[in-house]
Parts: structure tokens; sequence; C-alpha cells
């Protein structure tokens, strides 16, 4: 097997120990957020770490009622302007701690006197240091160039926020099964997969689609397989994707669809693609029963999935 699959499947131990090594100073930033009166979140973060920072607005907006800006850190770096944080907490999320932008919109909100956090892969880089609070993916080193085990441990750890400033007690005892969950993915799926992509070798344009929590997903999945195979990859909203990129679909190309429920919005889309003879990939474990909050446990163990013709069996 790749070094990029084995570092896939030590995600399962790295979600599994990260509420024990970061919650007490999860706890302490929502504490400090609830005290200051702060009424919401800046992400500053680019590529992979951007994608983990969309789920984030997502999750906080429909948990905790937080709005979340995605930060554009050029507006600092390049035009030299000044950001007005207000009474936000500003996020910098970077895997390697190293990204020169993040870097400065955490030390511009720092000289505000904004609440601070730095979610890294590295306590001693410098972003982690520059944020009050540093939020540890403890992923260990990740050497493959296609960023895995990190970009779901940022994804969990910002997840372990929202569920600290909410009090959300599904949330928080969905995630503590999430690395069980990952676990189980992990002993059937990479066969169930191969088997059914075999026909997909010689793939040279795809799309992902994603709606809400599911979006950042067909982001990253789309970023992912355009790393590594060279294909060309679009990850779009399935309310979009009929708004132009349609257009670069042809006959054969290959669109996957995630969705964490039985019934999705884009199973009627299916009506289009199939007529110009594309095949649509389904999530794997649609479920027609979805709790309240099951929605982010499904997207978390689907980072790495996609399911062929809908006939895939699977465990729950």
């Amino acid at each position: 097997m790749s070094l990029l699959f084995d570092e896939i499947c030590e995600q399962p131990g790295v979600l599994r120990d990260l509420s024990a090594k970061n919650g007490a100073v999860v706890s302490s930033v929502a504490e400090e957020y609830k005290k200051r009166e702060l009424h919401g979140i800046y992400f500053a973060a680019r590529g992979t770490s951007d994608h983990a920072c969309v789920y984030a607005q997502y999750l906080f907006g429909i948990v905790a009622g937080i709005p979340c800006a995605l930060g554009t850190p050029s507006v600092i770096t390049k035009y030299g302007a000044k950001i007005n944080f207000g009474s936000q907490l500003v996020v910098g999320v970077s895997q390697s701690g190293k990204a020169e932008d993040v870097l400065a919109v955490l030390r511009q909100a720092n000289a505000e006197g904004c609440l601070t956090v730095a979610v890294t892969n590295d306590p001693d880089s410098p972003v982690a240091k520059e944020a009050k609070y540093h939020l540890c993916c403890s992923a260990g080193k990740e050497i493959s160039i296609a960023a895995t085990k990190t970009f779901t441990a940022q994804m969990y750890l910002l997840a372990l926020l929202c569920e600290k400033i909410s009090g959300d007690s599904v949330l928080s005892e969905e995630l503590d099964r999430v690395w069980e969950h990952a676990a189980d993915l992990l002993r059937y799926a990479p066969s169930a997969m191969e088997a059914k992509l075999q026909r997909y070798a010689h793939l040279t344009n795809a799309f992902i689609l994603g709606r809400g929590l599911e979006y950042p997903i067909a982001l990253e999945g789309a970023l992912k397989i355009l790393e590594t195979n060279r294909i060309k990859m679009k990850g779009a909203p399935e309310s979009d994707f009929y708004h132009g990129p349609i257009a670069q679909v042809k006959p054969g190309d290959l669109v996957i669809v995630t969705s964490a429920r039985s019934r999705s919005r884009a199973v009627r889309y299916y009506k289009q693609p199939r007529a110009l003879r594309i095949r649509a990939f389904r999530h794997p474990h649609a479920r027609r029963r979805t709790l309240r909050l099951a929605v982010h446990v499904r997207h978390m163990r689907s980072a790495f999935r996609i399911r062929a013709d809908g006939d895939t069996r699977h465990r729950s």
C-alpha cells in the first residue's frame, strides 16, 4: 500500500485522542468566548485548511447560530489593509503552522486585543505560538503531499470547539463515536471501492457535488483526486452545478454526489447527467433516519469514500 493510504488509515487513532488532548484548552476558549460576549468567528486559512473552515462555518451556524466569516488574508498581506474584527473570535488554521498570511491575520487580531486561536499540527510553529490558544491535531508527521489525517483532525477540533461553545449534548455524543465510525469504514471500504473504480482507470474529467456540510467534502475530495491522480476535478455546490459548471461535462464523465441523507436534493439532478450518459456515484452511508446532528458524523466518516451504483452493502 502507499504512504498516502497508510496515513489515511491512521485517522481513527488520531480522532480518538483529540478530545482528551485538547479538551481543557477548548473549554478555556469557549469560556472566554462567552465571558467576552463575542458574536462571531473569523477564520483564516488556505487550501485544505480552508475547506475545514468551510465545514466549521456550516456547523457553527447550524448548531450554535453563530455567523462565521471565511477570511481573505491577502487583504492584509497584499493590500496592507487593517481589518476591524469587532467582537469576533479569530481562528487561524494551518497544518504546518507556517502559513504566512494566516500568521499575519493572527498578528493583526492580537494587536487589536482579539481572542485568537490556532489549529495546527505543530505546537512549536509560528502560527501556534502567535495565537493565545493552540489546538493541536497531534496527527504525527504527515509526509504525503495530499493532507488527509490533518484535515479530519482540523474538522474534529473545530467541531469540538462548536460543541463546547454551544453546549450541544447530541454533538458531544456523536463526536465521541467518530473515531469508531472511521475505523469501521476503513475495514471494508477500500476493497469495496477498488473493485468499483477499475472502470475509471483512464478518467480525465470529473465533478464532486455537495450541499451544506457535504460541500467542503466535495471541495476537499476534488483537491485530493486532482493532487494524486492528475485528473481534472471540480468540487461544486449542488445548487451551482447547473449555473455554469455543467457546461464542462461530457458524455462518459463522472459525477460524484456526496449526501449524508438517503434522499438528497442532488438526486433529482441525476436526470440531466444521465441524459448525457454520465454515471453518478452516491454516498455509501445514506440513511432514511437521520439524527439532528448525525450529518456531522456521516460527513466525518465519508471524507474518503464513495460508492458506485448504489449497490455496495455497508454496516452502520
